[in-house]
């Protein structure tokens, strides 16, 4: 179909739109009906940024020199990659991370906020907690543990034997969504999270059933939607769901808390005399 136009100096008379006229007004249209764009994972960046626990005692981002000149001289070290909650890397985090390293891992704590255009999924100050504030979160997560395990079976410093994963709250959730591999990760640790099923969530641990999987969270969790859940763990090897009755989302300075996570990582290979 023809489009036409008239103008003052054509006394009335009516001419045809030229082909580059059309083709401006069509791409004026894209540009305001188009919004910006979305922003995309870039867990290198996630990896760069992350915080590190060496059992040495140093601690700094995975991109520091010190770290890095650290890591050159290690051989065949556990590791375990620890994806936080979905406020970043907050102080429990942090402490976790310190624990892990006392008790012997190369503890990497990738930052999932670094990442451009990553904003928090949730939002705690005011007087209740918000969350479904991003809602592509998961696929930033997933591409954060792999891109991990890209770096790791890559690394001289890393024992591809001794590799384990753990996460909090939406970093737990995220581990109990990925579908792990027998001979990838040595072990899951799930924390905070009670595999209650969603748009973006598992109702299940997606793992191959013969990846072992620790699950720990509280029968009173004030976070959660339905409290009482927990992630069925069972016909897992060395695996077990550990609950406990503080109505609290994080309760890693416990005693009982520390002691599973410690008993299931030499369960399933880490080092034989763990610390805490």
């Amino acid at each position: 179909m023809r489009r036409f136009r008239s103008s003052p100096g054509d006394s009335g008379r009516i001419r045809p739109l030229r082909p580059f006229s059309v083709l401006c007004l069509v791409a004026l249209a894209g540009c305001v009906e188009s919004g910006p764009a979305e922003p995309e994972p870039r867990p290198e960046i996630a990896w760069a940024k992350a915080r590190v626990f060496l059992p040495s005692g140093l601690r700094g981002r995975m991109e520091d020199p010190a770290v890095q000149e650290e890591l050159a001289g290690l051989r065949g070290q556990p590791v375990l990659v620890y994806l936080h909650g979905c406020a970043g890397l907050h102080a429990t985090a942090r402490w976790d991370g310190a624990r892990y390293a006392r008790m012997g891992y190369v503890t990497i704590l990738p930052d999932s906020l670094a990442q451009p255009g990553r904003e928090a999924n949730c939002r705690f100050d005011g007087a209740t907690p918000e969350f479904g504030l991003f809602p592509r979160k998961y696929e930033f997560r997933l591409a954060e543990i792999d891109y991990a395990w890209s770096r790791l079976k890559q690394a001289a410093w890393a024992d591809r034997r001794r590799l384990f994963l753990a996460g909090h709250s939406e970093g737990g959730a995220a581990v109990a969504r990925y579908p792990a591999r027998p001979g990838q990760w040595a072990g899951l640790i799930v924390t905070g999270w009670d595999c209650i099923g969603g748009l973006d969530s598992p109702a299940r641990i997606q793992a191959d059933p013969a990846v072992p999987v620790l699950a720990i969270n509280s029968r009173r969790d004030p976070l959660s939607r339905r409290p009482g859940r927990w992630c069925d763990t069972s016909g897992r090897p060395n695996s077990w769901t550990y609950r406990y009755d503080a109505p609290e989302h994080w309760y890693g300075r416990s005693r009982g808390w520390i002691d599973a996570t410690a008993k299931f990582l030499v369960l399933n290979g880490g080092p034989a005399t763990p610390g805490s």
